[in-house]
């Protein structure tokens, strides 16, 4: 599909009077430029895999299964989900490590994973649509000519309201496992969790360490 896109590409060009010399140039051009996207989802990989390995998600997901209730387990990930994603501009990086997280809780709490997914991701395409540190939004931006917050700000008219209706889904459902009793399961599980990683309050400095950095917007490439 890419090729055939790149084909019709190359003569809706032609039709519009650029010669192959200057359409050669543009795709030289343009892979420059998706190299840097590139080492950035490969940084992500890494960042996911040592996560999982060093524990620090199986910690995430052991003190959240202590915190959490199943009432609140929709909506709180939603949000936090949400902000996680506004404030790193990657939803790659956000269901990579809090999704896999949120997953396994909510698995704990005895949650279907299909619906836990679907929240995660509602809240990091959300995160992905309103965050000036999102690649899609600042191509759309500099696509159209405008401002990119005046952008953002554009989007608010229907982005908040889908934001207010799926809270108040997410609530909804959280209800609906609110009186499950499943603190046999919830137990086994970090009992597991104990048995196969080193569980430690020192690991959850990594992720605030990295929401500091995205709190002082620190950049991703060399100046």
């Amino acid at each position: 599909m890419f090729v055939i896109a790149l084909f019709f590409i190359v003569l809706l060009a032609r039709f519009n009077g650029f010669t192959l010399v200057e359409i050669q140039d543009y795709l030289i051009q343009g892979t420059k430029n998706s190299v840097f996207i590139i080492l950035i989802l490969m940084s992500v990989g890494m960042i996911i895999g040592t996560w999982v390995v060093s524990g620090i998600v199986p910690a995430i997901i052991y003190y959240g299964l202590h915190i959490l209730s199943p009432s609140y387990f929709f909506i709180t990930g939603f949000i936090i989900c949400c902000i996680v994603m506004y404030f790193t501009g990657s939803s790659y990086a956000t269901i990579g490590t809090l999704g896999i997280a949120f997953i396994g809780i909510g698995i704990g709490m005895g949650i279907p994973a299909p619906m836990i997914a679907g929240m995660v991701i509602s809240g990091a395409i959300f995160g992905n649509k309103m965050t000036p540190f999102s690649d899609t939004t600042n191509l759309a931006s500099g696509v159209a000519g405008v401002n990119i917050f005046k952008h953002i700000h554009s989007m608010l008219y229907t982005t908040l309201p889908a934001v207010f209706i799926s809270c108040i889904l997410y609530w909804l459902l959280g209800l609906r496992y609110g009186s499950d009793d499943n603190s046999g399961k919830t137990e086994l599980m970090t009992e597991t969790l104990m048995e196969h990683f080193t569980i430690h309050p020192v690991l959850l400095l990594v992720p605030l360490f990295t929401i500091f950095l995205i709190i002082k917007k620190l950049p991703l490439s060399l100046p």
